[in-house]
């Protein structure tokens, strides 16, 4: 997952970031996703995304990010 990779070769002590480039929509298994947002941001790496349609989710880009 990106998630571990991001907290795997990153420096210490610095901030962890993301930017999520996404239409909003769950490809796959929508709880899933959620479930890896969630973890993603227990491990103190910041979200943000960012809404690449006309039709964006707006909600699944809050889920991912707050």
């Amino acid at each position: 997952m990106l998630r571990n990779q991001i907290l795997n070769e990153a420096r210490p002590n610095v901030t962890k970031l993301v930017i999520l480039l996404t239409d909003g929509k769950a490809n796959r298994n929508p709880d899933a996703t959620i479930i890896e947002a969630n973890r993603t941001k227990a491990q103190k790496v910041e979200v943000f995304a960012v809404g690449i349609t006309n039709d964006v989710r707006k909600f699944r880009l809050v889920i991912f990010t707050q």
